[in-house]
């Protein structure tokens, strides 16, 4: 096993300036196919630096990118629509140098994924939107500027620090309802935690691009191969038939249980999402 560990390619890891700040690339292998990984939940990509790896051992030159205000991309001093995170992540690509022959957008950013597949840029084959939410019609509607869940207020004796952690080892527990807070502090929990509360401190919310972005329509003008994923403990599971349905000729996957990109206690299960998506991009012409 060690030897196997040993003979996979390291990422290499840079930022690129684009026109709104600088965002964080990792970067694995030399492949001519080119899978860009975005933002997998407000973990940024906590795990994702097991999966670059295998990746590239299968022949992909595969990056990761943080989503602008996630990861260790920089801070948004204002609030973003879909579309402004859709040219973010093109204007990285290409500052990075590569033309993606796919991507593979987590949670939120599948709303940004959606609107790239639209446009269909040159040389993109295929995209996978994994966990992608899907706002209710109903809050659609009704939704006013302004509304959204309020930031947390800070406090000057720092009990705000214990609620960012409250809520971001919260959101770990509902994507993995067994995980329990290890005795002594682990790499992958700290990273986890740290991730989440550097989004919900210093980020404006994306409530208002999240509601003012059409995802139904924009479904329909998709005309790329696409692969729709979820897990089973996912909170965005119910959203998974409906994109399923809503692309023409969407091909899915169903991970039993926990995600395994949410499976802070088992990064050996690498390999089984790396699968899903090496499965998806080999069928591409």
């Amino acid at each position: 096993m060690a030897g196997a560990e040993a003979a996979l390619a390291r990422p290499r890891r840079y930022f690129v300036d684009t026109s709104k700040g600088f965002v964080h690339v990792q970067d694995c292998g030399a492949g001519e196919r080119v899978v860009v990984f975005v933002t997998i939940t407000s973990f940024g990509g906590v795990l994702l630096d097991q999966v670059l790896p295998l990746m590239a051992a299968k022949g992909y030159r595969a990056l990761a990118v943080d989503l602008m205000g996630y990861g260790l991309s920089d801070k948004r001093a204002t609030p973003w629509m879909i579309e402004d995170f859709a040219d973010n992540i093109l204007e990285a690509a290409r500052l990075a140098g590569v033309t993606p022959t796919g991507y593979v957008f987590g949670h939120f950013s599948g709303l940004a994924g959606l609107e790239i597949a639209a446009r269909a840029p040159a040389g993109l084959r295929g995209i996978v939107l994994d966990g992608t939410p899907l706002i209710d019609e109903a809050l659609q509607a009704a939704h006013k500027p302004g509304d959204g869940p309020a930031p947390l207020a800070w406090t000057e004796d720092g009990a705000h620090g214990a609620e960012l952690f409250r809520r971001a080892f919260g959101l770990i527990k509902r994507l993995n309802p067994d995980y329990e807070l290890p005795a002594q502090p682990d790499n992958l929990t700290r990273q986890a935690c740290l991730a989440y509360i550097s989004v919900v401190a210093f980020e404006p919310g994306t409530f208002e691009g999240y509601v003012r972005f059409d995802a139904r329509k924009r479904m329909k003008d998709v005309r790329l191969p696409v692969q729709v994923m979820c897990a089973d403990t996912d909170w965005n599971l119910p959203h998974h038939s409906k994109y399923v349905e809503g692309i023409a000729g969407a091909t899915e996957v169903r991970f039993a249980g926990v995600h395994p990109l949410h499976d802070l206690r088992r990064p050996e299960r690498a390999p089984e999402y790396v699968a899903a998506i090496d499965a998806f991009f080999s069928r591409l012409p």
